[in-house]
C-alpha cells in the first residue's frame, strides 16, 4: 500500500473510533479510551501531531505526579474533619 492511502486509512479508523467513543459515553463501553485512540490515531497523519501527543503527555504525568503527591495530605486532613453539625455523643437509642 501506498503511503497516502495508509494515512486515509489511519484517519478514517480515528474517525470511527471518536464516533464509536462518543456513543458508548451513554451506551456500555469505554468511550474515552476510544475517543483518545482515534485522536491519536489521527495526530499521527498530522504534521507535528506526534510532538504535540508528546508534550500533551509530558504535561498529563506532570499532571498526575502532583495529584499524586496532593491527595496523599488532603486525604489525611479530610478524613479527620468532623461535619461542623455532627455530635460527638453517641445516639441513647430510639426516641419514644
Amino acid at each position: 500500500m501506498s503511503e497516502t492511502t495508509i494515512k486515509i486509512l489511519k484517519v478514517m479508523l480515528g474517525l470511527t473510533m471518536i464516533i464509536a467513543g462518543i456513543a458508548m459515553l451513554v451506551l456500555p463501553g469505554p468511550g474515552i479510551v476510544f475517543i483518545f485512540g482515534g485522536l491519536y490515531l489521527i495526530a499521527t497523519v498530522v504534521p507535528g501531531g506526534k510532538e504535540r501527543v508528546e508534550v500533551w503527555r509530558q504535561q498529563f504525568n506532570q499532571w498526575r505526579e502532583e495529584r499524586r503527591s496532593g491527595s496523599r495530605r488532603t486525604s489525611r486532613k479530610s478524613s479527620k474533619a468532623k461535619r461542623p453539625n455532627e455530635e460527638s455523643t453517641p445516639d441513647s437509642g430510639p426516641a419514644n
